[in-house]
């Protein structure tokens, strides 16, 4: 059952909605989908990235549709579901994915502002997602959410703070939820990837000089590589996917290793 999670028609006619859809995961998870004959609604805060997802869709079985939203505002994010509950009649699969890097400084140099955004964007982003997501999908009859967390959630790292603390927070709520909902046919669980190749790595990679960045790598990942968004991506799918009908509650690793050292 698990090879059909990649062939053409796993997810024909699937109704998928996904944060941060027009760059990194996001867009290659999107594009996986819709590979896949998913109908899929991408939300992301700036429309040229969106409109460049769905560009690349062009000519796939599925379909990806963009719509500005900002996962802080309760309502831009209700409008979401909204839109996929009026055109398609429901909901199937949720991908929150929306994220920052936070600022890359050591907890007391912190600002109060920064702190608040990069919580808000991870953490109440997630829970407005599956706020409004759960109801749709209890309403026809259960569905999956996934969760983008991080190995910051499950690990302290130096100079990552706020980012920890907001990673940490997902996987909570992923937790809860699944318990809260597991009896109603709706799966939460979540992602924890390392270093996939993305905007917000770029941020954190910036911080480096390319040597650093290289030992760095070498260091922390068994496999001395930073991957490519698409592994994630299947990740999610998989999750998504009926050959995970009893996985509840969990932040998957896909990590190169990282967690294992």
């Amino acid at each position: 059952m698990a090879d059909d999670v990649f062939s053409t028609g796993a997810f024909q006619g699937k109704r998928v909605l996904i944060t941060g859809g027009g760059t990194g995961v996001g867009q290659a998870t999107a594009l996986a989908f819709a590979a896949r004959g998913a109908r899929v609604l991408v939300g992301g805060r700036r429309s040229q990235p969106l409109e460049r997802t769905r560009e690349l869709a062009a000519g796939l079985p599925g379909s990806i549709e963009g719509q500005q939203v900002d996962v802080l505002s309760a309502g831009s994010v209700r409008s979401m579901v909204d839109r996929a509950t009026r055109e398609w009649g429901g909901v199937d699969v949720l991908f929150n994915n929306a994220g920052n890097s936070g600022q890359g400084r050591p907890l007391a140099a912190v600002d109060e502002e920064s702190f608040d955004r990069t919580i808000g964007i991870h953490a109440k982003g997630v829970f407005l997602g599956m706020k409004y997501a759960i109801p749709a999908m209890v309403e026809s009859g259960g569905g999956a959410i996934i969760n983008m967390s991080s190995i910051a959630g499950v690990v302290g790292m130096a100079g990552n703070a706020e980012y920890c603390a907001a990673m940490a927070a997902v996987i909570g709520l992923t937790k809860a939820a699944a318990v809260d909902y597991a009896r109603h046919g709706v799966r939460v669980n979540a992602i924890c990837p390392g270093a996939h190749r993305t905007e917000i790595l770029n941020e954190f990679i910036s911080r480096f000089t390319p040597d650093e960045w290289q030992e760095h790598v070498d260091r922390v990942y068994p496999t001395r590589r930073v991957a490519d968004p698409s592994e994630a991506a299947a990740v999610v799918l998989f999750l998504a996917s009926d050959a995970a009908s009893n996985i509840h509650g969990v932040a998957l690793p896909v990590d190169g290793g990282y967690l294992a050292l």
